[in-house]
């Protein structure tokens, strides 16, 4: 499993990994040797970022997981406090309260319950054992230099570079494919991760699209496009890195 850190033009930065569903992040970290690449090394202060966005999701999972593993303990402690509450204002406390308002005291101390527990079940020692094992995962990645990366960080960089009606064209009509030899396995996991990337409703349809588009008259189907994708704000150097990494790969087009 690999995790890639791209510079754009500009200096600042991307990376690509695998961690965008919070509920695969124990299992990808868990039964997978990640390894981080780069072709100009990166800043401290970009990995610190980095380490950091991997925490948060850590502490998502960490949350997830106790949630479905303590949910029916703490719904029924929770229910329970509510009949209990409801029980007692309406026979033992024998006050003129409405039944609604007895109703509503008596949901509140369950929702306050339900909150504490799970406040509570975040501090377990099961939660804590989850939350060092997963962090101590992420620590343990090491980011190391890599040709493909550098190739494709050098790709980036110079599409950033072209105007964007060069680009569109180049979009549109390039049948070139970037060289991988070596680097199979890299490249189709990067366009693995950018397919997560560009997959949305919105993309689907740029991609019909310029399939549709290839009987056109070339200069009406250039500006149509360009239109399109500026519409719709899709990031086109990355969008035309993407396409022929996909060409390239055994993942087609």
């Amino acid at each position: 499993m690999h995790i890639f850190h791209l510079y754009r033009k500009d200096g600042t930065t991307v990376f690509l990994h695998p961690f965008r569903k919070v509920d695969r992040l124990y299992a990808l970290l868990e039964k997978s040797e990640i390894k981080g690449h780069y072709g100009s090394e990166p800043r401290v202060e970009s990995l610190t970022l980095f380490r950091n966005e991997l925490y948060r999701l850590v502490e998502q999972e960490v949350k997830g997981w106790v949630t479905d593993s303590r949910f029916l303990p703490r719904f029924l402690i929770s229910s329970a406090v509510f009949l209990v509450a409801f029980l007692f204002f309406s026979f033992v406390m024998l006050t003129p309260i409405p039944v609604l308002d007895e109703l509503a005291i008596s949901l509140g101390l369950s929702i306050l319950t339900y909150i504490v527990l799970g406040k509570k079940d975040m501090k377990s020692e099961g939660a804590l054992k989850r939350r060092i094992a997963l962090r101590t995962k992420v620590d343990a990645i090491v980011f190391t230099e890599n040709e493909f990366v550098k190739l494709v960080e050098a790709e980036l960089i110079a599409r950033e570079g072209q105007k964007a009606d060069q680009l569109v064209r180049e979009l549109i009509d390039s049948d070139r494919d970037l060289i991988v030899a070596d680097h199979e396995p890299e490249a189709e996991q990067m366009v693995e991760y950018l397919d997560a990337t560009f997959h949305s409703h919105s993309f689907k349809k740029t991609e019909k699209r310029l399939k549709r588009m290839e009987r056109e008259d070339t200069e009406y189907r250039h500006a149509i496009m360009r239109k399109w994708l500026e519409s719709r704000k899709i990031d086109v150097p990355l969008l035309s890195l993407y396409m022929d990494l996909k060409r390239t790969t055994r993942t087609g087009v």
